[in-house]
């Protein structure tokens, strides 16, 4: 694999190390690929929870509760509200 002589890799070393190369460069992208999608999956799961939280801020409004106090219980300002009853989150 290394001419010990010239000092230099042979050609069969060249290519063990750039197929190492490679396969570093696959694993890498595999690896970030999969990072990506986990993240992607979070995006998911808290677009669920944000149309579900959506839906009973509106029930509660649609019910007669003030939305003084939607906004005081969920730590959301009025305006906030008003902007999720609108549909305009």
């Amino acid at each position: 694999m290394c001419d010990a002589e010239a000092g230099e890799l042979t050609d069969a070393g060249a290519e063990v190390v750039i197929g190492s190369i490679a396969s570093a460069a696959l694993y890498n992208s595999s690896s970030v690929l999969d990072e990506l999608m986990d993240a992607q999956a979070d995006v998911g799961r808290h677009e669920e929870q944000l149309s579900r939280r959506d839906a009973a801020l509106r029930k509660a409004l649609s019910e007669g509760i003030a939305v003084r106090e939607i906004a005081e219980r969920t730590g959301l300002s009025r305006r906030r509200v008003y902007q999720i009853r609108d549909g305009r989150r």
